[in-house]
Parts: structure tokens; sequence; C-alpha cells
């Protein structure tokens, strides 16, 4: 058996090396003909894939040939990395194998094949039928929004009077991210009112998608939506709406806003709030209307870097020396013993639908970490929340209780970065810089080496790869149950 382990793990390390090696040819410029033949013959899908990412690059004869074998390949992953090079490289001479794709059975290559459409194509009218066929599908019905929603959107782009037209059943569409699609069809379409109703939506991150593209338009109406987005509580939003009003003319309105705001947020005394904040004294800032009597008490805040941030804003209206003296908030204890009692747990992702997957702790990696999400999960904290990030061929991410990048649980995490890499199968926390982990995690599709020593891996999937692998955005956590297995491969 050690033997057989031992061959095993030497015909891994040879795989790893061909993928280092396509992955340095193309980075340093150095592929041919030759080496993507290789390449797409390979038996491995990982050198499959990263072939196809180097015939999108490298402007190579006969690359579509190369490009129309990955298409065919039995690996959606590589499927998915053909279409995304014939995107980049080949889209503007024939759109044929984007259209085809359309219809691929795997859920993520006919999407990115529904938004590549959306960038124009030489058979412009076949391109504007298949998307307004699809787009025209859309249903009260669960977990079958996603192809039409995103045809809406490239429609939008291609299309618009037939798009305009489908717009107002998206508008009343009872799943809020369908709406939020909307809104992304509206910014295109210029429909302005359409994302006036739903800056207004009861979602949060619908209205941030139409205050976003109000932005984008630079609609003077967006001042208004986001007036009123401050007074909500989701921190996208709220980051959303403090920049709107960095260009607000009506100066002292904004002003008043965006301090009433901060100290409404400041008292939830929550480390992910971090990122609001910071946005709102930038806006304060960009007005230039001092305000150092409502500033000077966060030279104490418990964040040191809005702190720092309310010192640089006092010295800046004043011309005064301002000294930062944040006052933390406490650390949670944390046992030894709660860690240890870790030891042969797994955590079980029951998603809505579509099945589970395992997911083995690495305790001696990052033991913080797991004794975070494993309290979390018996505590019920992810039921009902989704992955609400699904990049195919990167990554999913979920555990926000917004559904967005901004929401999650606090206290802050601190970063438990070793020398585990970042695998396919292997589960990072999330951040939005140093030491910003927020209980939010995120799972590696492929071989991500440009993501080690930089997110914490605390865990890596055992069992039910394949349902990761199935997942789109939006997809529900049922419940998480913290079960009896065996170690993983890395712990042995």
């Amino acid at each position: 058996m050690a033997k057989l382990e031992g061959r095993a793990q030497d015909t891994q390390v040879v795989v790893r090396i061909r993928r280092l090696a396509v992955a340095a040819l193309t980075a340093a410029g150095r592929i041919d003909r030759e080496l993507l033949d290789m390449g797409a013959a390979d038996e491995d899908e990982g050198v499959r894939r990263l072939t196809m990412v180097a015939a999108g690059r490298a402007e190579v004869d006969g690359r579509d040939v190369v490009l129309t074998k990955g298409l065919a390949d039995r690996e959606p992953r590589v499927r998915y990395a053909a279409l995304q090079s014939w995107g980049r490289a080949l889209q503007k001479q024939t759109c044929n194998p984007i259209l085809e794709a359309v219809r691929d059975e795997n859920a993520h290559v006919a999407l990115l094949a529904i938004d590549l459409l959306g960038n124009g194509c030489v058979e412009q009218k076949p391109a504007a039928e298949a998307l307004h066929a699809v787009a025209q599908t859309i249903s009260a019905a669960p977990r079958a929004w996603h192809a039409p929603a995103h045809a809406l959107v490239s429609l939008a782009k291609v299309a618009a009077g037939e798009a305009r037209a489908l717009l107002p059943t998206y508008l009343a569409h009872p799943v809020w991210q369908v709406r939020m699609y909307a809104a992304h069809a509206a910014g295109q379409l210029g429909a302005t009112d359409a994302l006036l109703t739903l800056g207004r939506d009861s979602n949060d991150n619908v209205r941030e998608g139409a205050l976003s593209e109000l932005v984008a338009a630079k609609s003077p109406q967006s001042i208004a939506v986001a007036l009123d987005a401050m007074t909500r509580f989701d921190y996208q939003l709220l980051m959303t709406a403090a920049r709107a009003l960095a260009t607000a003319t009506d100066k002292e309105r904004a002003t008043t806003a965006l301090v009433t705001t901060l100290a409404r947020v400041t008292q939830e005394k929550r480390d992910t709030s971090r990122d609001p904040r910071m946005a709102m004294l930038n806006a304060l800032e960009q007005l230039a209307i001092p305000q150092e009597e409502a500033i000077r008490p966060y030279l104490r805040d418990f964040d040191a870097a809005i702190a720092r941030k309310a010192a640089e804003l006092v010295h800046k209206w004043t011309s005064t020396t301002a000294v930062a003296a944040p006052r933390p908030l406490p650390i949670p204890p944390v046992k030894l013993s709660d860690v240890a009692a870790l030891n042969g747990v797994r955590l079980r992702f029951v998603m809505a639908g579509k099945g589970a997957f395992d997911l083995a702790l690495l305790l001696e990696e990052a033991p913080l970490s797991c004794l975070r999400v494993a309290t979390r999960a018996r505590e019920g904290y992810y039921n009902g929340l989704t992955f609400h990030r699904v990049v195919p061929n990167f990554v999913v991410q979920g555990g926000s209780p917004g559904a967005n990048e901004y929401a999650g649980d606090g206290p802050y995490m601190r970063d438990e970065v070793g020398l585990v890499a970042h695998r396919r199968g292997s589960v990072g926390i999330s951040t939005r810089g140093r030491d910003t982990g927020d209980a939010q995690i995120f799972i590696n599709l492929v071989d991500l080496p440009q993501l080690d020593h930089t997110y914490t891996v605390f865990a890596e999937v055992v069992a039910g790869m394949d349902v990761v692998d199935r997942l789109v955005e939006g997809d529900v956590i049922e419940r998480v149950e913290v079960v009896a297995g065996a170690r993983s491969q890395r712990e042995r």
C-alpha cells in the first residue's frame, strides 16, 4: 500500500511539473504550435486547460484548430478555458463556436457563451436571435434564472429594442438576483426609470446594482438614490452610496448624511464595517466641508485604520497635529481544548437541490480559522446562506449574510498563511486585505498558485467535489453538519 501511495504521489508531482511548465512558457511568450498540440493531447485535464489559456494568448498559426479541439474536450473546465480564449482572440473573426456553446450541457460553459455574445459578433443576427430566445424563457421556476438573466444583459448590448421589451418581466421577478441582472441590463439600455425603481428595491444588492449603474452613467438622479441608501444597513450598498455622494453638488446635505450614517454604523462596533466607514471618510474629505468636531472622536476608534484616517482629516482641516489612539475591541478568548476537540471532524455542506460535499479541517495549518468556521457551523450560522460568487476555473465563495463580499461575521480573523498550496479542492478564508477574514470561505476550483502564501487555507474538499463543480451563483447552503471523518491526505 505504501508503495502504491508513493507512486501516486510521484505521478502527481510529475503532473504538477507539466502544468507549471505550460504556465511558465505562456507567461514567457514561448508557446508554439508543437507545444499547443502536445498540451491539447495531454492525459491531464489541468495541462489541457492551461494549454487552452496559452492558445488564447499566443498568436500562433493554427491555434483555432487547437481551441476547436478544446471546445470538444470531455472536461468542462477545458471547454470553458477554450471558450474564454476563443472570445479573447478569435471572436471578431467568427462567433459560430460561441453560438454552439450556448447549448453546452455544462451550465458554466453555456453562461460564458451567453456573456461573450454580448461583446458583438460578425454573425450579429444569429447572436441576437439566440440571446432573445434564451432571455424570453425567464420564469419563476427555482434555479432556472441564470441563463435568461445573463442573456438579457447581453441582449441589451446587441439588440436594445428587444431587451427593452423584455425588461418589465425581469423588474417584477421574485428572485432578487434576477432583478440585480435587470439593473445591469437597464444600465446598458439607459433605462433610468427602471433603475430608479430598482434603486428602491427591498433587497440591498439590487439597490446597489441600480445605484452603480446610475453612477456609471453620471446620472444626477444617483444622488437621491444614494441619500436614500444611506439609511440602509448593507455595507456594500453604503460604500457605493458614499462614493456617489462624494461628487454631490449639494455638499451640505451630502455631508450631513455621511456624518450621520458614519456615527450610526460605528455604533455597531463591527470590525467588518471598516470598508464602508473608510468610504464615508474619503467622501467627506472629497466634499471638503471641514467636520473636525464630528470626526475628532474617531481618533479613538476601535479600528486603527479608521483612527489613522481621522487623524489625517483633522490635520488636513486644522493644520494641527492629531494623534490616532485607537481602542481595539476585546479579542474573544480561544481555548486550545476547543481546537483539539476538532480532531477527526469534518464539515458537511448540504446544498439545497445539489447534494453535499465534505471538508476535512487542517488543524495543524490553520487552527484558529478551523475553530471559527466549525463553531459558526455548529451555531447554524451558515444555514440558509449562499455561494454568492461563482467564477469558473477560479473559485466559488460563500457564507455571507448579505450575499456579497462585504457582509460577514466579526471580529476579523488573523491570517494563518503557511506552506499549504492553493490546489483544486482546497478551502480558504476570503479577505479584503491582511487579517480581514470574516468567516466567508472560498473553494479553489483549479490549482491557483498565485494565491499561495496570501490567503489562509484551512480545509480541503475530501468528498463531493463534483457538487462543488456544479455550484452556480445563489446556490443555497441548506445546512452545515459537523460529522466525524477520516483525516485528510495532507494530515497523514
